[in-house]
């Protein structure tokens, strides 16, 4: 059990009052909470496991993790690395595979502390197949290359040539590696994804914070989904814990004010509309817990060019309530 990606650019100036955990809101007296966390103060553990053990319900193929779980974002990396593994190269695995680490293939934490494995289904039926889960994904050889004590893989030994293990693969040989395929989280980039790079957020944080895979962090005396909102520190911390008055908070120009474009409805309708943030469970969560970009829909600032690709779906998860 990991947290692989640290937050980045934590610079609320109320940071202190969610716990390095979340950005607080002085309208609201409460913070917005990144992946993994929950509460008004972000004080609650809201884990995202990719294995489970002791439970009657049998895990489906993408919610296995043979190796180290960020449990923030339910992300699968290689055991002992930093080195994610995309859930198309989740394993065949036995019974009794065991990782170099010695725990199970798909470990899954007890209460008490020790590792059992996750609660899958293998094969009942005798032959090559029994005691097997998956064997027509590929071979745990293929991630860890052959670990003494583990059975080996019936497609191991019909694989003919040399295929170099994932998880210790160096650079340019993840073509030859048995995880060859697979997109990288939002956020990253590279042959084993160890590059960083822009990934979606809102209004790009406004300019005024660090884009984190959905989830704004925004620069000292901003606030909101999109770090649209500022308020001075000495004006939230006269308030203590109470809400901020509405009056002691502005916010940042629009796109529309900065290119002075006439707006059609200025003096002409009585329409209004009203913008608030939502909990990060329903805006940001939605983006920070999608595993990877081509997975739901593009949302991403590809290397081959500077212009954003953003989903209308996505845009509505991320945007605040309307």
């Amino acid at each position: 059990m990991v947290s692989i990606l640290a937050s980045p650019g934590m610079a609320s100036f109320s940071l202190d009052r969610c716990a390095s955990r979340g950005v607080y809101n002085p309208l609201l007296a409460e913070c917005r909470c990144t992946a993994g966390w929950a509460g008004r103060h972000c004080e609650l553990r809201d884990a995202r496991p990719c294995n489970r053990g002791g439970s009657s319900e049998l895990l489906n193929f993408e919610a296995l993790c043979a190796g180290d779980c960020d449990e923030d974002r339910a992300l699968c990396y290689c055991a002992g690395t930093r080195r994610f593994i995309p859930h198309q190269c989740s394993p065949a695995v036995h019974r009794r595979t065991r990782l170099p680490d010695g725990r199970p293939a798909y470990p899954a934490l007890q209460p008490n502390g020790s590792w059992s494995m996750a609660n899958v289904y293998f094969e009942g039926d005798p032959g090559e197949r029994h005691d097997w889960r998956n064997l027509d994904k590929p071979p745990f050889e293929w991630l860890y290359g052959m670990q003494a004590g583990n059975p080996r893989s019936p497609a191991r030994r019909r694989q003919a040539g040399r295929v170099v293990p994932f998880c210790s693969a160096r650079a340019g040989e993840r073509r030859r590696s048995g995880c060859h395929g697979g997109p990288c989280p939002a956020g990253t980039m590279g042959e084993f994804c160890e590059e960083r790079t822009r990934s979606f957020c809102l209004r790009d944080c406004s300019g005024r914070g660090t884009c984190d895979a959905g989830f704004c962090w925004c620069n000292k005396g901003w606030f909101g989904v999109d770090c649209s909102l500022h308020a001075e520190a000495g004006a939230a911390a006269a308030t203590g814990t109470a809400p901020l008055p509405l009056q002691a908070v502005q916010r940042a120009p629009s796109l529309q004010a900065l290119q002075a474009l006439p707006s059609p409805a200025r003096g002409r309708s009585p329409l209004r509309i009203y913008v608030y943030d939502m909990p990060s469970e329903y805006t940001t969560r939605l983006l920070q817990w999608s595993a990877c970009r081509p997975c739901t829909a593009p949302s991403g600032f590809e290397a081959a060019t500077p212009c954003i690709q953003a989903a209308a779906p996505r845009i509505q998860a991320a945007a605040p309530g309307i």
